[in-house]
């Protein structure tokens, strides 16, 4: 009797083993799960952070994009962190806008300079055709006021002509 019972309780302390060792086995399962769902995660938060920064650097001018490779590269590597790959990056964009920015400013003050000057030529273009005009009205005046001189003159001839005529045909009817 004592026997089974030992026997009992060796099967009994065996059957707990064995619960305690799927017990283990299933944490550790477990906690090799969590693991690889957890390196997954970053995996999947490390390609996207990297198809953002790619993003980032595509719209980047290429001097700029050789730069920001580069840097990518040394995070790649290991040399670097994701943050010191996003403040060289935003440092980059800033830079970028500020030359957008003047860029813009330099078109808009060579846009307002030929405005101001097509807009002079325009004015100096009326002022000479004004001036034309004035000359020639100046002109067209002179000619008609001499043409106007110019037929008193000749109808004064003729006056004084017809006038000395009819004087000596009745100085000579009077004869």
């Amino acid at each position: 009797r004592r026997a089974e019972e030992e026997a009992q309780q060796r099967w009994v302390a065996q059957r707990r083993a064995e619960e305690e060792a799927r017990g283990r086995q299933e944490d550790q399962r477990r906690a090799e799960e969590e693991a690889r769902r957890r390196e997954e995660e970053l995996a999947r938060a490390q390609a996207q952070w990297k198809s953002t920064v790619n993003g980032r650097i595509s719209v980047l001018p290429a001097h700029m994009q050789t730069q920001a490779k580069e840097t990518l590269v040394q995070f790649e590597r290991g040399q670097i962190t994701q943050e010191t790959v996003d403040g060289k990056l935003s440092e980059l964009e800033k830079k970028w806008r500020a030359d957008q920015a003047a860029s813009e400013a330099a078109r808009r003050r060579t846009e307002q300079r030929r405005q101001a000057e097509q807009r002079q030529q325009e004015e100096a273009a009326r002022q000479l055709i004004a001036r034309q005009q004035a000359v020639e009205a100046e002109r067209r005046a002179r000619r008609e006021a001499e043409e106007r001189r110019q037929g008193q003159r000749n109808a004064a001839s003729v006056g004084l002509g017809l006038g000395g005529a009819a004087a000596g045909g009745a100085a000579a009817g009077a004869a």
